[in-house]
């Protein structure tokens, strides 16, 4: 980014600061994650009826009191995006080439907010090809680790910056803040998920309304 020629302190490792400075100078009464976040009340209405209806989801959940306190947030993070189904369409090509449309998938939201890799050299590899598609890099956390239940290493990505974290609440706390800082458009096959971060965790004015957000926000603070 042009911004980075002019003000390379944003590309140390202690730029995230002056992020969240810029943030706090551009929405004054926008909350922080860190603040909001209440771990046990999202499980509680989680796994409540008529909120999440992925099994699969649900299942990996079940167990969530059996992991450690980092693994619990990522997997809460990830299960997010089975109450926020994405309705958006993509362009997808089938078998033998033949396009044809389909919604975007709970996996694809999944997958647009965390890359889960075992190791750093595969991580490595996966953004080199990104590159050289040249497929747009959102800001996305990065999960060092066997499976989203077992977190080794966190990272922030942006603009070939990684910003380590210990905690997995933060990355998303300092991704959405990139996006706003830097004017960026959510991804869109997880642009559900962002604007319910915006309005229940962030309590910001979100520019898009869908339903889905409305009422799991609500429902999480009903339950305050």
């Amino acid at each position: 980014m042009e911004v980075f020629e002019s003000w390379p302190e944003y590309k140390l490792p202690s730029g995230y600061r002056l992020i969240e400075i810029d943030l706090t100078v551009l929405f004054p009464a926008a909350f922080s994650i860190l603040n909001t976040w209440d771990q046990q009340k999202l499980y509680t209405v989680l796994m409540s009826e008529g909120h999440l209806n992925n099994k699969t989801i649900k299942y990996m959940l079940s167990d969530i009191e059996n992991l450690n306190k980092t693994s619990q947030e990522a997997c809460l993070l990830w299960a997010l995006h089975g109450c926020l189904v994405p309705w958006q369409k993509i362009i997808r090509k089938g078998v033998g080439g033949k396009k044809h449309v389909t919604p975007f998938t709970i996996k694809d939201s999944q997958n647009a907010l965390i890359m889960i890799r075992p190791s750093i050299e595969p991580l490595e590899e996966s953004i080199r090809v990104l590159t050289e598609e040249k497929t747009p890099i959102q800001p996305f956390i990065i999960i060092i680790g066997k499976d989203i239940k077992n977190v080794n290493d966190i990272f922030v990505y942006f603009d070939a910056i990684q910003f380590p974290y210990k905690s997995v609440v933060r990355a998303p706390d300092i991704c959405f803040k990139i996006f706003h800082v830097f004017n960026l458009e959510y991804p869109i096959s997880c642009e559900t998920f962002w604007t319910f971060m915006e309005m229940c965790y962030f309590e910001m004015p979100v520019k898009s309304n869908f339903p889905k957000v409305n009422i799991l926000c609500n429902a999480i603070k009903i339950n305050k």
